[in-house]
């Protein structure tokens, strides 16, 4: 009988050992299979998160890049302004000038002087008109000894509108439409800068 607890004995040492065996491998397959899915969800949260930030990467680029896109579309509208701004004042002071000269009313004269067989009416700022009523339209009326009728007009400040049919419709010799002129030339010029 002693023989047979021994084989007992070693028989459930034996099943024991095995038992034990089997679930340590049991455990360890359990243990590997879970760190193999905790590295794939690891891998996966991780691709997810570099995703993430390349996808928000490329719209912080695109944010920047119409930002400055924008950033420079406005300096360039800025810089055009001031560009348009300076020249109309250039423009201006310049005719303004122009017409405060001798050289103006030369002109003047030889408009009149070449259209002297019709009848003409020439309206004058009001300003201009008192200063120029005793000296030059005097001369001039003189001159040509035919009378223009000079008419004073609060309807342009610097220049002269002038008529050849009595007023129904006259050219217009003014800073503002001179200015107009002028500007619209050299505007198509900064145009082609700003392309």
């Amino acid at each position: 009988m002693k023989y047979e607890i021994k084989e007992l004995i070693e028989k459930i040492q034996k099943e024991g050992i095995e038992e034990a065996t089997r679930k340590a491998n049991q455990i360890e397959e359990e243990a590997k299979r879970e760190a193999e899915n905790i590295i794939k969800e690891a891998k996966l949260k991780a691709e997810e998160i570099i995703s993430s930030a390349k996808k928000q990467a490329k719209q912080l680029e695109e944010k920047t890049e119409n930002y400055l896109k924008q950033l420079i579309r406005d300096t360039l509208i800025s810089l055009k302004n001031e560009i348009n701004k300076s020249l109309i004042e250039i423009i201006q002071k310049k005719v303004e000038e122009a017409f405060g000269s001798g050289e103006f009313l030369n002109i003047l004269e030889k408009i009149i002087l070449q259209f002297g067989e019709k009848e003409i009416l020439i309206y004058l700022p009001e300003k201009d008109f008192v200063r120029l009523k005793d000296t030059f339209i005097k001369e001039l009326q003189e001159k040509l000894k035919k009378e223009v009728l000079f008419v004073p007009t609060k309807e342009i400040d610097v220049g002269l509108q002038i008529s050849f049919d009595k007023g129904r419709s006259y050219f217009e010799i003014s800073d503002k439409s001179l200015t107009d002129y002028l500007f619209e030339k050299l505007s198509l010029d900064i145009k082609e800068i700003f392309k």
